[in-house]
């Protein structure tokens, strides 16, 4: 190829889902970061440290809090929740000791423990307390990941925000708490646009480079 160009794949969620390819696009997955580009072609990020140090609000997040929440629930530490139920027939296990080996003995990983984001918004909507919890502690989390990358390229107005990644392209309950969390914040996203394909940003990239 004569031309091409090489980037972090959030600014391909940028093209995808904002009008101009500037704005803020947010991936909430395994992992999650927030980039974003301002019309004069300046960038911003935050976020994306990865799950030892980092990915605040990810699928791999939530599923470690639920992990943690089944944990003490069952020794009596924490309130009881429906996340031990959840998260034991989510992975087909018999009793929380269980846990251990699946965990420990490499029958579960990065992917998989973020899996557990599923059972936690099952949970949630079943009205557990404690997934409820642990849902909107990602929804600020994820809300200030964004405000960062905003104050960092001093976006005001409305900016457009594209959002990306299963954790909130698939559950339209936390995509809305991550939003509101946003305004309330003080940054007025808009508009909003969900990307289930952030490769077609690519095509939209290709042909704008000179």
């Amino acid at each position: 190829a004569k031309r091409f160009k090489v980037c972090n794949d959030c600014e391909l969620l940028l093209w995808a889902g904002t009008p101009d390819g500037w704005g803020i696009g947010l991936i909430a997955g395994t992992g999650s970061i927030a980039v974003g580009k301002a019309a004069d072609g300046r960038m911003g990020v935050a976020g994306g440290w990865g799950y030892l140090i980092g990915d605040e609000g990810s699928g791999y997040a939530i599923g470690q809090a639920a992990l943690h929440a089944v944990t003490q629930a069952v020794d009596g530490r924490a309130p009881k929740t429906l996340l031990v139920e959840k998260v034991l027939k989510f992975w087909n296990l018999k009793t929380a000791k269980d846990l251990l080996p699946q965990v420990y003995g490499g029958q579960s990983w990065k992917p998989e423990i973020a899996q557990l984001s599923k059972p936690v918004v099952e949970a949630a909507v079943e009205g557990d307390a404690v997934a409820q919890a642990i849902l909107n502690q990602a929804a600020v989390d994820l809300a200030k990941t964004v405000c960062a990358v905003a104050r960092q390229l001093d976006f005001s107005g409305q900016v457009p925000l594209a959002l990306g990644g299963g954790v909130v392209v698939n559950n339209d309950k936390l995509a809305e708490s991550v939003i509101a969390q946003i305004h309330a914040m003080g940054i007025d996203v808009s508009p909003i646009t969900k990307v289930s394909e952030p490769v077609t940003g690519a095509v939209r990239m290709a042909l704008s480079l000179d």
